[in-house]
């Protein structure tokens, strides 16, 4: 029994390369074809690992005009799709209806803070190498995908990260001093006078 989310992640992995190499000769998809876009995000995550590809997350909203400019200007680029038919895995989250356990859970595992967002992770499936909060122009996330390729683009993010969080640490324990001096800082907590 435990074998079988493993067996429909290989058989959605297999049916997606099927598709995506169907009728075009030797493999190569032609210029015009779409990106094929997995609906399932943990299948896309396996099939990135599997195909040592990075990964592109899309949430994007029917109702919102952003996600909408990316469908129809971003993603219909040539060089967009060309870079995300041959180098990556993408995946698109609909959400649409933000009340759906499934939409919400899937929002805070990769700390989504509004539609559209673009999340660019390591085959890997864990590390972050990109990200966009609203509406990208198709020449800088081209630049982005083609970023995300480099032989050294996880090991880069991580060591962004990591001095991310070595900088965050420093500073609260900067404003820590400060509260304990007395001299407070920038982010103090101001009490609110009493209403009467």
């Amino acid at each position: 029994m435990g074998q079988l989310p493993s067996l429909r992640c290989a058989l959605a992995v297999a049916l997606v390369s099927t598709v995506t190499t169907w009728g075009t000769g030797c493999g190569k998809a032609p210029v015009d074809a779409p990106v094929s876009w997995y609906a399932d995000v943990d299948v896309g995550m396996a099939a990135g690992k599997a195909q040592d590809k990075p990964v592109v997350v899309y949430f994007g909203a029917t109702w919102d005009t952003s996600a909408k400019e990316l469908e129809h200007v971003t993603f219909v680029d040539p060089e967009v799709r060309w870079l995300l038919r041959r180098d990556f895995v993408s995946v698109h989250v609909d959400s649409s209806d933000d009340e759906n356990p499934l939409t919400t859970e899937l929002q805070r595992r990769f700390k989504v803070i509004g539609d559209p967002t673009l999340v660019i992770m390591g085959s890997d499936g864990v590390t972050e190498l990109a990200r966009f909060n609203e509406f990208v122009p198709p020449r800088v996330f081209a630049h982005a995908l083609q970023s995300a390729t480099r032989p050294d683009a996880v090991q880069e993010a991580r060591f962004a990260a990591a001095a991310r969080r070595r900088l965050a640490e420093a500073e609260d324990a900067e404003r820590v001093r400060l509260w304990n001096l007395g001299m407070g800082g920038p982010t103090d907590f101001i009490p609110l006078a009493p209403t009467p």
